[in-house]
């Protein structure tokens, strides 16, 4: 059986765990591929127009595989982390792109991820269906303890993935879910030009958790949406500890979790830690000429902190002279 599998939202954390789970059940596997214009037309055609652009390219990168493979993987994301919340629309995808015509029930494979009350059991939708397939459930049970090492030794590879690096200038760190800082096309290459100039470029996925929980605990109200926490605690673990030389917040259109998260990291910021910091919001009319003239007139902002270390100068325009005690 050929197994169609969107290169799209939560596929750039989650794809090891998928790869291994079907080619252990001897599925074959057929992704979507990059994202390109085509992608995003047809996905910007079928899907309801308020939605964010990345719900936008999954009904094109769905829409793209559907006459390529025999059923189409579709997770329904319910939670991730116990009394958390994930984004609503990852759970009601499959209706999404039913009710938009794009594909039927036979056509879709939907397994539920759930960790709400038990996040140690949250793949057990994977484990079902693989018993379901194996007939055996010792087999079932090895073929997911073979995935979660998978997908462990990936994130462990990412917390890794700077520790031997140089940088010519610094790091820059880039903030924003994983569906938009690792599509070049949706950001339009924001990683690969900042590597350009000479920046090594630091992720969310590369803060420890137990750093990112310290640091939404000092919140007076818990975050219970998982991806919100993980982008205020990795900022802010980024700004408390000197980890980069600036901050860029990514973000697409009409992102009302975004909103908060951006604004609240750019308050912190101004407050307490006074480092070169921007935000950039994309959709589907984003032009990649102004994006780039934003990234320059940040770097140059880096590059003249850089050179005048030791003088404290704010990145919003004001001198900075009194001390101030850190949140």
């Amino acid at each position: 059986m050929k197994i169609g599998i969107p290169q799209s939202l939560l596929y750039y954390e989650f794809y090891p765990y998928w790869e291994t789970f079907f080619e252990k059940l001897g599925y074959e596997l057929v992704l979507s591929g990059e994202t390109t214009k085509e992608i995003l037309d047809m996905g910007s055609l079928s899907c309801v127009q308020d939605s964010c652009i990345p719900v936008k390219l999954y009904h094109g990168h769905v829409l793209n595989l559907v006459d390529r493979c025999d059923r189409v993987f579709i997770p329904r994301f319910r939670s991730i982390a116990k009394r958390e919340f994930i984004c609503p629309k990852f759970i009601g995808l499959p209706e999404m792109l039913k009710g938009a015509g794009v594909i039927d029930d036979e056509k879709m494979l939907v397994i539920d991820i759930d960790g709400y009350k038990e996040p140690h059991n949250k793949y057990r939708g994977f484990a079902k269906y693989a018993r379901a397939v194996c007939k055996n459930r010792c087999r079932a049970d090895r073929i997911i303890a073979s995935c979660q090492l998978r997908q462990d030794e990936y994130e462990r590879k990412r917390l890794e993935s700077l520790d031997n690096s140089e940088s010519d200038k610094g790091i820059i760190g880039l903030i924003g879910h994983p569906y938009i800082v690792y599509d070049g096309y949706i950001n339009m290459g924001i990683n690969e030009k900042l590597r350009k100039e000479g920046y090594m470029v630091m992720y969310p996925e590369n803060i420890p958790a137990i750093n990112i929980d310290t640091e939404c605990a000092r919140l007076p109200k818990r975050i219970f949406l998982s991806y919100g926490r993980r982008l205020f605690g990795s900022g802010m673990d980024m700004m408390r500890n000197r980890r980069v030389d600036g901050i860029i917040f990514i973000t697409s259109f009409g992102c009302g979790v975004d909103a908060l998260i951006g604004e609240l990291l750019e308050i912190f910021n101004k407050r307490y830690f006074n480092m070169p910091y921007t935000s950039i919001v994309v959709d589907e009319h984003t032009g990649e000429g102004g994006v780039k003239t934003r990234i320059e007139a940040f770097l140059d902002m880096v590059e003249w902190r850089r050179k005048r270390d030791g003088v404290d100068i704010s990145p919003y325009g004001q001198d900075v002279h009194s001390s101030k005690s850190i949140l």
